[in-house]
């Protein structure tokens, strides 16, 4: 099926197969790179650097304005999902993941990627807080 964009094509082959915000949002600061940008070898091919990394970005704040909308509590019960499906990784190890990809994000507009590293302090925090009560 040809579709008619880049992101379209991201949207529907890629995202649309990641059931969670949060499990999106990781996947896609895995694909940033050190400089910020989001790097996707299939799109590329496709549709040109310049498109691909385009749609990657729109997709990237899309996924963004989700996770920073949704209840830190609907965050947090998320995060317990995906880390009961994952053995072995903890809370703590996924939402420190998570902050060590926010911080390679350089885009022009940085008060949203400010939010989303001071909610994923928060929870990793939250997450420290509890093991910690639990180890006591």
């Amino acid at each position: 099926m040809r579709f008619t964009s880049a992101e379209e094509d991201f949207v529907v082959n890629t995202l649309s197969s990641i059931p969670h915000t949060m499990e999106k949002l990781s996947f896609m600061l895995n694909i940033c790179e050190d400089s910020g940008e989001f790097v996707h070898w299939g799109l590329e091919r496709l549709y040109g650097t310049n498109s691909a990394r385009s749609a990657l970005r729109q997709a990237y704040c899309s996924i963004l304005r989700d996770v920073l909308k949704t209840p830190a509590q609907d965050l947090w019960n998320e995060i317990d999902v995906l880390c009961a499906d994952t053995e072995g990784r903890s809370k703590e190890e996924f939402l420190g993941t998570l902050r060590d990809g926010a911080t390679k994000l350089k885009r022009g507009v940085q008060t949203d990627d400010l939010h989303l590293r001071f909610t994923l302090d928060g929870l990793l925090e939250a997450a420290k807080s509890r093991r910690a009560s639990q180890n006591a």
